[in-house]
């Protein structure tokens, strides 16, 4: 019986050494994790390239009511067609024109004995002008509410670099960020290493105001003039990039 205590006793010494006895295996992965661990410096960079706009989206559309259903598609037709006449007598290309389908319905009104009585049909039908000649911008508004157009929106305008433009903004939003993250190395009393990562956040495409209200109706541009010139405005993109830098 004395063995068998003697026996425990030591089993217990062992066993409590053993716990206390720091893990060399646990020890050394924590120290090659530690020498594996990037030192990076995040920032941020941010740039806005204006630019003036080119090309012009001209939004229109023509409606017309009548008893006829066939007399109402005529007066649409006839409108389109004076469209398509003028854009082709400005030089504007066909593949830089667009038409909807036509809309079509039925009116109703409800008489004394609450029963629903035709009235007449509504047709419609839209239309843009994607104008890459500025210079026609006047012309073409003051054309189109004397031909027929019922409804004229406020031009859209574009650059036909857009592309070029983002690219020279994230370019430049690029070096900004590379700007401020040498000022902070400056400032921390450390160099700057290669990047390990860079993300482009955000782009922003600014388009300028249209510099009429947006919906004009043929009446209210009948004394318009052709020649009215209109000021565009700018373009604006604005790009934000996020870059991580190693440091040394």
């Amino acid at each position: 019986m004395a063995i068998y205590k003697h026996l425990f006793a030591s089993l217990s010494v062992i066993i409590i050494l053993g716990a206390c006895m720091p893990s060399q295996a646990h020890t050394d992965a924590n120290d090659s994790h530690a020498d594996v661990m990037p030192r990076t410096l995040n920032v941020n960079g941010k740039a806005e390239v204006k630019a003036e706009p080119d090309r012009a989206i001209i939004p229109m559309s023509v409606e017309a009511r009548a008893k006829d259903l066939n007399r109402a598609r005529q007066d649409v037709d006839t409108a389109v067609k004076n469209i398509l006449r003028m854009a082709e007598d400005l030089g504007i290309e066909k593949k830089h024109l667009q038409s909807a389908q036509l809309i079509t319905r039925p009116e109703y009104n409800w008489n004394n004995q609450r029963k629903r009585e035709l009235i007449g049909y509504y047709v419609s039908r839209q239309m843009e002008i994607d104008l890459h000649n500025l210079e026609d911008l006047g012309q073409v508004m003051h054309a189109a509410t004397q031909l027929g157009i019922t409804n004229l929106q406020g031009p859209r305008f574009y650059s036909s670099k857009k592309d070029q433009i983002y690219q020279q903004a994230l370019a430049q939003a690029s070096k900004n960020a590379k700007a401020n993250a040498e000022v902070l190395a400056d400032a921390l009393d450390t160099r700057l290493g290669a990047v390990r990562q860079i993300n482009a956040s955000n782009v922003y495409y600014n388009q300028p105001n249209p510099p009429r209200p947006m919906v004009r109706s043929m009446a209210a541009d009948a004394e318009m003039a052709p020649q009215e010139t209109y000021q565009a405005g700018e373009i604006s993109v604005t790009a934000e990039v996020n870059v991580v830098f190693d440091i040394n």
